[in-house]
């Protein structure tokens, strides 16, 4: 299984001073297709961009900022932050 992690950072206020916050996502792969997206905050949306268009119906495909073809969905986060936190962890040994 191959496990892809990225950063988002937020803002958030704390006695009158902004300041960022990372929140942590967690996209796991397993042959080749996402099986579970999980965030460590509330309120998490990923997009899947997937440029791999073969078999696709065209009403599906869309064009990328890049002029690529792409197939897209955007996927709620399930909120885990001890299994984000876990693999997180386990990324910075």
């Amino acid at each position: 299984m191959v496990r892809h992690c990225n950063r988002l950072q937020k803002k958030t206020a704390v006695k009158g001073k902004q300041h960022m916050e990372t929140t942590r996502v967690l996209i796991i792969i397993e042959g080749g297709a996402v099986r579970d997206v999980y965030a460590d905050a509330e309120n998490v949306e990923v997009l899947i961009v997937d440029y791999d268009t073969d078999g696709v119906e065209p009403e599906s495909i869309k064009r990328s900022v890049h002029g690529d073809d792409y197939v897209g969905r955007i996927e709620p986060a399930a909120v885990d932050p001890e299994l984000t936190g876990a693999f997180f962890a386990r990324e910075q040994e």
